[in-house]
């Protein structure tokens, strides 16, 4: 078994005891064990964050480069890898954004009949900016949102600051 392979039966077991010791200082009813534990599964994961976010930069660097050129350069098309059933190829993925200060020339442009693309035209809202609306209308003010009109929800969550 490879490092990587380790690696995530590791992981499984960590989440799997992890859910046990949460399970058990929940039992013992001491909200200080459990909030002790909160803060050092949190602060572990935060690790692992970063871990996974340097994993995902080899991998994202070997997608779009190692592995493009190397094909480039040998003129190969696709690989196929047999033995764990895999086809590896190249393809293009285009991405395309508004020029925020050009936002009403794009759009008049996509409107235009010859463009053929007037649907794409979308009124949209942030929901972030929404949600951010909501809560100062809901905990600032008192008002509510119109339930016709809004799916709301809300969620407790715990919040965890250094004391000196």
């Amino acid at each position: 078994m490879g490092i990587l392979e380790e690696l995530a039966v590791r992981l499984e077991r960590a989440v799997i005891e992890g859910q046990e010791a949460f399970d058990k200082a929940h039992a013992t009813g001491n909200p200080d064990d459990v909030a002790r534990l909160y803060i050092r599964v949190k602060d572990e994961y935060e690790r692992l964050d970063e871990a996974r976010k340097a994993m995902l930069a080899v991998i994202e660097r070997t997608s779009r480069h190692v592995i493009p050129e190397m094909m480039l350069e040998r003129k190969i098309r696709t690989i196929t890898l047999d033995d764990i059933k895999r086809r590896v190829g190249v393809s293009t993925r285009i991405n395309c954004a508004i020029i925020p200060e050009k936002k009403a020339e794009a759009f008049d442009w996509l409107r235009d009949p010859q463009q053929q693309a007037a649907e794409l035209i979308q009124e949209t809202v942030n929901s972030g900016t929404l949600s951010s609306f909501a809560r100062q209308r809901v905990e600032d003010l008192g008002l509510e949102m119109p339930d016709d009109k809004f799916k709301m929800s809300s969620m407790q969550l715990t919040s965890v600051t250094k004391v000196k």
